[in-house]
């Protein structure tokens, strides 16, 4: 088992993954799935891979308002373009939040999330 924290005996107390690693690709981009998993493998690290939610596949505001994604209130865009949520934005959170849901539902105390992109 593959510990990221010095002391098995107090990992899960500093938020050691253990066995709780994910990483989120688009099936669309196989490349960055290889080059992950090859990172990953190079460490002795295993990980599930999640399929990305794609936020290109959102036609507009109103259908993903229409799912609930919504804005925090208040929230007024990023300061440098004003737009509330980009399509990648929405895209990126809600495949976030799908391994959160994930860990809430199997009690997991900590986990790795990883995108495909990472180095």
């Amino acid at each position: 088992r593959h510990r990221f924290c010095p002391s098995a005996d107090s990992a899960e107390a500093l938020g050691d993954p253990g066995e709780n690693v994910f990483v989120i690709s688009q099936m669309r981009r196989p490349s960055r799935l290889r080059h992950a998993l090859h990172e990953l493998y190079r460490e002795g690290i295993s990980a599930k891979i999640v399929d990305a939610v794609d936020g290109d596949g959102f036609r507009s505001q109103d259908e993903m308002e229409q799912l609930g994604i919504l804005p925090v209130p208040g929230y007024v865009g990023h300061k440098n373009h004003g737009i509330h949520l980009t399509t990648g934005e929405v895209g990126c959170f809600m495949s976030h939040f799908t391994i959160w849901h994930h860990m809430v539902q199997h009690q997991l105390p900590a986990a790795l999330i990883l995108e495909d992109d990472f180095d």
